[in-house]
Formats: structure tokens, C-alpha cells, sequence
């Protein structure tokens, strides 16, 4: 089963739990039902993962806008990036000006935020980070499948460095690559922030792989711990909420 996906990438501006804000979940977020996960979980022992919404794809530059704006936020900007082998010419292109985001950049997803960042943005939204195992049940379904589409590592269907561009994408430009419950995104162009502590204080679980590493890395099984201040041009996020009882 494939859902249809269209271009969901405003966000809304109106606050309050009536408001488009939260309204417009139907419309970006997919429901994932309750479910039984047990491939990728420590032990392989089986972890219930109760109804959730999530959303299709990764929050992009356009609507951290709308966030950076209305919440006053400082915008992303120049920093040292958490991954080694992306140039500093790269992670310029992605930085704002004067509080401005460049506009080549709007629909792809954004970056150079940290965990706190992406934490007060799903917040903001009336939203939440997801955890790892809702990350991971969202983008594998019922099944064992190695990728979001199969288990097939099929190169057309993602954005990583074997025929990507060498940087992220807009969401949405390898449709061939969703889930079975809608996710685009969900393997490349860029890593996921998640709500699950590391063991190491003050880090977070990270999932998926990004643009600049190859298909293998982008199993759905592909996790990793970043401090909660860490940022990169390979690293952004979506926002979940519980699903009404």
C-alpha cells in the first residue's frame, strides 16, 4: 500500500490546538498504526509501538521559516559541522543571512539544527521529535524490509552519494522511495533527530543515512548517538504526535 503524497511543505502560522497548525496534521502527518517491532531493536527483542502520526516528510527550510519568525529564533548558522567530510563551502551555502534562509534551499529539508532546536520546533507545532522505535515502525511497516521501498538497494530511489548531487534535495524528489505508510525521505538526504537518549549523556539517537554517505548506510536498522548540540548539513528531522484515542 502507497499513499499518494502531494507537496506539504507550509506549515501554517496560527496557534492553538484548533488552529491550522495542529489542523493540518491530517494533511502532512501519516497515521501509523499500532504495531509490533522487533528487526532493529536491541536483542531483537519484540517492542510494541503504540498508534502515532508522523510526518511524511522532513521539516523543511521553508517551514522552519514560518517557526524562525514567529517563535524568534535564532536562524541556523555557520558552525563547525558534526560530519568530517563536507566542505566548509558547502555548509556556507546553507547558512542564513540576517536571518533570511536562502531561497535556493526552501524545499529541501533543513539543517544545521541541533536536538534542541528541532525539540522546541515539533513543540511549537503543537508536535514532538519521534522516538527511534516510532522512526523505525513508521518507516518499515509490518515487514523486515532492509529499505523504506523493499529490501532491494536500489540507488534511483534515495538521495545518497552514489547518484545524488552532492548535497541534500527538495523532499519529495524520489517518490519511488516511500514507505509503505507514505514516509518519503526516510532513507538519504538527510539523517533524523530523535526523542531517545543515548547512553552517553547529553546524546541523542540519530536514524537514516544522508547524502553523503552510500545505500548501505541507509538501512532502516542505521543508528548512531550525536550530542544534543551537534549540527550539519547531513542532519534534520520531522515531528510526530500521538495519534486521538
Amino acid at each position: 500500500m502507497f499513499v499518494v503524497l502531494t507537496a506539504l511543505t507550509a506549515c501554517g502560522s496560527s496557534r492553538g490546538a484548533g488552529g491550522p497548525r495542529s489542523a493540518a496534521a491530517a494533511e502532512r502527518m501519516a497515521l501509523v498504526p499500532s504495531g509490533d517491532l522487533t528487526i532493529g531493536t536491541e536483542n531483537n527483542v519484540p517492542v510494541h509501538v503504540r498508534a502515532f502520526y508522523i510526518d511524511r516528510v522532513p521539516v523543511t527550510v521553508r517551514d522552519y521559516t514560518a517557526f524562525v519568525f514567529e517563535a524568534h529564533r535564532i536562524a541556523p548558522a555557520a558552525i563547525h559541522d558534526a560530519a568530517s567530510d563536507v566542505s566548509a563551502a558547502l555548509v556556507a551555502r546553507h547558512v542564513w543571512t540576517d536571518g533570511r534562509a536562502p531561497e535556493e534551499y526552501l524545499a529541501h529539508p533543513v539543517v544545521l539544527v541541533s536536538w534542541d532546536d528541532a525539540v522546541a520546533y515539533c513543540a511549537w507545532r503543537h508536535a514532538r521529535l519521534p522516538s527511534e522505535h516510532e522512526w523505525e515502525r513508521a518507516l518499515r511497516s509490518d515487514d523486515t524490509r532492509d529499505y523504506p521501498w523493499g529490501n532491494s538497494p536500489d540507488t534511483t530511489r534515495l538521495n545518497s552519494i552514489e547518484l545524488g548531487p552532492g548535497d541534500t534535495t527538495p523532499v519529495l524528489a524520489y517518490p519511488r522511495g516511500v514507505s509503505p505508510f507514505g514516509l518519503a525521505d526516510g532513507a538519504g538526504n538527510v539523517a533524523s533527530w530523535t526523542s531517545s537518549s543515548a547512553s552517553t549523556p547529553d546524546h541523542f539517537i540519530v536514524r537514516g543515512g544522508a547524502w553523503n554517505e552510500p545505500i548501505t548506510s541507509a538501512r532502516i536498522t542505521r543508528r548512531r548517538q550525536l550530542s544534543r548540540d551537534a549540527r550539519s548539513i547531513t542532519l534534520g528531522f520531522r515531528c510526530a504526535r500521538n495519534a486521538i484515542p
